[in-house]
């Protein structure tokens, strides 16, 4: 069952709602948009290192749904009349909806037990590039696997090391470091998950691949702090 909480790869349009230095609204809507849709389809397939044709339909479901509840969103966003809770629950009623579309569409484009290994991303936010790693945010070495050239046989292996331990770290994935910040505990726990994922999927490349792997995240991490940055100064 989908649980109350499900959020797939969004989160609320309020945070997003935000008065801007020289940065409209409405384009600080659509840059928002944009990310939310694009990521969760790229997420899923990440994760589950689906093949190009599979990736495509996923990409394609995720598009056409989160471009519906955005606009279903910004509408109960701009709707008057309507307290701020009474708003809130319109809102947790919509995500609840779209994540019943996504899982309910991803039934014959992925397997069952695919759609089952990966309910806790579906249930959840999916990483944000613009959030910091150490906060919870995007692993680079999970995001630069898929473009390591994987044989059919490493895929079937690395996707036992990518699903538990994307599955682990969604719990704190879409906090926000100055609402909910990291405990040190919950901050121990990412390392230790962190720590795991990199040593088993490192086990599964061959030694060219392990320096790609390594030079590719860096490159990714310098443009996701880059891209944080230039967010942070609109």
């Amino acid at each position: 069952m989908i649980q109350r909480r499900m959020k797939v790869g969004l989160v609320l349009l309020a945070m997003a709602m935000v008065v801007s230095n020289g940065w409209s609204q409405a384009d600080r809507m659509r840059d928002f948009t944009a990310r939310m849709v694009g990521d969760t389809g790229k997420y899923i397939n990440i994760v589950l290192l689906l093949d190009e044709a599979t990736s495509a339909k996923v990409d394609a479901l995720c598009q056409k749904e989160g471009e519906a509840y955005m606009a279903r969103m910004q509408e109960i966003g701009q709707a008057t009349g309507d307290d701020r809770q009474a708003i809130m629950g319109k809102m947790q009623e919509e995500r609840e909806k779209y994540a019943e579309r996504i899982k309910t569409g991803l039934v014959g484009i992925l397997s069952e037990e695919q759609i089952k290994s990966i309910e806790p991303i579906l249930n959840g936010r999916v990483p944000s590039s613009y959030r910091a790693v150490e906060e919870g945010g995007r692993n680079a070495l999970l995001w630069v696997l898929p473009s390591l050239g994987l044989t059919a046989e490493q895929k079937e292996k690395m996707v036992k090391v990518t699903v538990p331990y994307a599955c682990g770290i969604h719990p704190f994935a879409g906090r926000s470091s100055r609402q909910q910040p990291l405990t040190d505990e919950e901050k121990g726990k990412i390392k230790e998950m962190t720590d795991k994922f990199s040593t088993d999927a490192g086990a599964i490349l061959t030694a060219e691949q392990k320096e790609k792997w390594q030079t590719e995240a860096d490159k990714l991490k310098e443009q996701w702090q880059k891209e944080r940055e230039e967010r942070r100064n609109r």
